[in-house]
């Protein structure tokens, strides 16, 4: 990650984030290079997230591995986020109106774009009025992702 930013990407990581530890170690990560850090809570019940999960299964053309053993496991393991960390999380709701079905419905994303549009970009990674794409924690920029 840290080479992903100081070469002036913005960075997503795409994780589960259910142990403290491994959201403090992000956090610190990006605190130690200047840049902003949010958690994204996607809120869902149980049985919306099984309901997800089947239909994945039935169209077998998804790289996830993920299955309901695994959604049992991330519910045992998850540790709440703490004080210190709400700050820093943006809740991320379904657009008003959108279904109640298993399939993912459109997200509303204002909250957090408005909590990045308050950010000041870091002056040494400034590009002249051009901005590089956003990357995933891979390198490989989203536009270039499946």
């Amino acid at each position: 990650m840290a080479a992903l930013v100081e070469g002036g990407w913005a960075v997503i990581i795409d994780a589960t984030f259910i142990c403290r530890s491994a959201r403090t170690a992000a956090r610190q990560c990006a605190g130690g290079l200047g840049v902003p850090f949010f958690i994204l809570r996607f809120g869902a019940n149980a049985a919306v997230l099984r309901e997800r999960l089947r239909q994945r299964a039935a169209r077998a053309s998804d790289a996830s591995e993920a299955d309901e053993t695994v959604l049992a496991a991330q519910e045992r393991a998850l540790e709440p986020l703490l004080p210190d960390e709400l700050s820093q999380a943006v809740d991320v709701q379904p657009l008003p109106g959108a279904s109640g079905s298993g399939a993912m419905p459109q997200a509303d994303w204002r909250p957090l774009l408005s909590r990045l549009a308050a950010g000041q970009p870091r002056p040494d990674k400034a590009r002249q009025g051009t901005q590089r794409p956003l990357a995933s924690d891979t390198g490989e920029p989203l536009s270039r992702m499946p």
